[in-house]
């Protein structure tokens, strides 16, 4: 069995070149990813993180994006 990367850097990159391949950009659309992470145990916390894309103008674009950040996932108890 092939071994796949499911790391956020990969998902990222392959997310940046999906957007700058889709032919219907508006200039200034948002897109936000979130990377929630997978706790096994009801309440569990974990840690997440995002990054949000931007599309600087019509049709194919470039896409910026930036790291929003990560933090603590609080989970109800």
């Amino acid at each position: 069995m092939q071994e796949v990367n499911f790391s956020f850097e990969y998902a990222k990159k392959r997310l940046k070149t999906s957007l700058e391949n889709y032919g219907h950009h508006l200039p200034g659309e948002v897109y936000i990813f979130i990377d929630f992470p997978q706790t096994r145990k009801s309440g569990g916390n974990g840690k997440y993180q995002s990054f949000i894309c931007y599309a600087t103008r019509f049709g194919k674009s470039e896409v910026k994006y930036e790291d929003s950040g990560s933090g603590e996932l609080k989970r109800p108890t």
